[in-house]
């Protein structure tokens, strides 16, 4: 079975892990392809040539991130191959027909329902750019960054403050000076939700630099449940996922002929921490470092 998938970072390099782990132990061989390069706009020729070689060498199926994926949409030279998506689908194709996909939507609803319960009303997203040539009208829909304004708008919409919507687009690092600006401006928020815990972490420390207090001035959200929710100076309110049934079910699709279900997503569960919520006085004093005798 041949992975393309990122092998680095607390969840995506944890699960392409956990992915193999699980195929050898089910006597299968993994095959691991850079995914660098698939994620490349214009990969090495060396790259090329052997992972159509491969392709074309009978291997049972692919298993592989569709971050990215409209770089280098190689598999379409392959359709007798069998491949499982993950994470999400980001080409102009035609919809894979295996694929275990994340519910971004649900997630992002989930975080901003939780905070506008708690009667914040100016609600503001924090999202990545979306890579322009990656949006086509046959992938808008179905597009992760759809997904994640979807959801974002839906519970706004609930909750009837759908006339504050604003969104700070982020490409890499937050901008500090915009940040600030946004702090600054007469409709400042009293709540981010941001799509994942390490933004979610540098929008907490520039708001503490700026000396506002968490989760009193601004609650903030983050998203995948990986340390940077607790290693943040006030520990981050976080979506989490049940990364081991992805893993289960991505090996399901790759090595089962019939599976019952071939289009999968994988639910959300909202975390709830300090960053939304103030800890109570047990919380406090269990958080206390211990001084060693």
């Amino acid at each position: 079975v041949m992975l393309c998938l990122q092998n680095t970072g607390h969840v995506f390099g944890e699960v392409s892990g956990m992915i193999g782990n699980r195929l050898i132990s089910r006597g299968f061989l993994p095959m691991t392809m850079d995914f660098e390069q698939m994620m490349a706009v214009d990969p090495d020729n060396d790259f090329k040539r052997n992972i159509n070689g491969i392709l074309a060498s009978g291997l049972k199926s692919v298993i592989l991130s569709g971050l990215y994926y409209w770089h280098y949409p190689f598999m379409e030279r392959h359709p007798d191959v069998r491949a499982v998506f993950l994470y999400m689908i980001d080409y102009a194709g035609a919809m894979p027909e295996r694929a275990v996909l994340l519910d971004h939507e649900e997630a992002i609803y989930q975080a901003a329902a939780h905070l506008a319960s708690l009667g914040r009303k100016k609600i503001m997203l924090c999202t990545f750019k979306t890579e322009p040539r990656a949006i086509s009208l046959e992938t808008i829909n179905r597009h992760h960054s759809t997904q994640v304004r979807n959801g974002y708008e839906r519970a706004l919409r609930e909750y009837d403050i759908a006339s504050y919507n604003r969104t700070l687009y982020r490409n890499g690092e937050i901008d500090e000076e915009e940040f600030r600006d946004i702090l600054a401006s007469k409709n400042a928020p009293d709540a981010i939700v941001c799509t994942d815990d390490r933004s979610a972490m540098q929008v907490e420390m520039l708001a503490l630099k700026h000396s506002l207090k968490i989760p009193d001035d601004l609650a903030i959200t983050g998203a995948f449940n990986t340390p940077w929710s607790e290693l943040s100076p006030v520990p981050l309110t976080t979506i989490d996922y049940d990364w081991s049934r992805l893993a289960d079910a991505a090996i399901e699709l790759a090595i089962e002929d019939d599976p019952e279900q071939k289009i999968r997503y994988l639910k959300p569960r909202l975390i709830v921490k300090q960053s939304t919520v103030k800890a109570t006085e047990p919380e406090k004093r269990r958080r206390k470092p211990k001084i060693a005798n």
